[in-house]
């Protein structure tokens, strides 16, 4: 007589057979869904949508009170100081027993110089350029001007072999023995402002020596006014057209 199996296993064996078969079935739906198709998983396209581009700045670090990481200020160009007269910049390099003839007036001119016996020399000086000429090539009674005529505000100086005797003059060429016609203020060969400005001898007879205008007291306006001074072999002239 064959063995007797309870009701509730019998149950339980249903159970697992059934949850077996649907396991099966649900096995093969998927198997068969993957499989469909060509086998190859196509990426899909980018959406037409475009993403902006972020826009990158650089935020200003925030500066806390009292903080040694303060701002660094931003450099401004210093202002120049004033520039200096090329006749005040000269005294510096100029060699001793020297005249310097600088032009420092608006535009070009022709400096001129002679001394006795021979006739008139000249130079173009730009504005603040200079020339330097030794005490010993010029002869005895020398004068140098701005412009060929010599009509003009003239610097007068003479070498004697130790000393220079110098002035500045005004005095007209016609004047001769005419004081009428040279008296003060009545005529003038002034024709621009010259300074001469010594150094190299503290003698008290080796003075600078301007005119600025028609009526300079300190020089020669008319003839034998006793206007000259005197300087030694050391000392360094610096004679400036236009210096105002």
């Amino acid at each position: 007589m064959g063995k007797h199996i309870p009701q509730w296993q019998l149950r339980l064996y249903a159970v697992l057979a059934a949850s077996v078969i649907v396991f099966a079935i649900a096995a093969l739906l998927v198997f068969s869904s993957a499989g469909s198709g060509t086998g190859h998983v196509e990426a899909s396209a980018p959406s037409s949508t475009r993403v902006p581009t972020p826009v990158i700045t650089t935020a200003t670090p925030a500066i806390l009170e009292g903080s040694d990481d303060q701002p660094t200020p931003s450099p401004t160009t210093p202002t120049p100081g004033p520039t200096l007269a090329p006749r005040l910049e000269a005294r510096t390099a100029q060699a001793p027993g020297t005249y310097r003839f600088i032009n420092y007036c608006n535009s070009s001119r022709e400096l001129y110089w002679r001394w006795a016996g021979v006739p008139d020399k000249a130079v173009t000086l730009i504005r603040g350029a200079s020339i330097d000429m030794k005490f010993s090539e010029f002869g005895t009674s020398a004068m140098a001007r701005l412009g060929a005529s010599v009509d003009a505000t003239l610097f007068e100086f003479n070498w004697d072999g130790s000393r220079v005797w110098y002035d500045l003059s005004v005095v007209p060429v016609a004047c001769g023995t005419n004081w009428d016609f040279c008296a003060s203020g009545t005529h003038s060969s002034f024709n621009v402002p010259v300074s001469v400005q010594v150094a190299g001898d503290p003698a008290p007879s080796c003075v600078d020596v301007f005119c600025a205008n028609a009526t300079c007291p300190s020089i020669y306006q008319v003839p034998n006014s006793h206007k000259t001074h005197d300087c030694g072999a050391l000392a360094k002239f610096i004679i400036t057209f236009c210096y105002v």
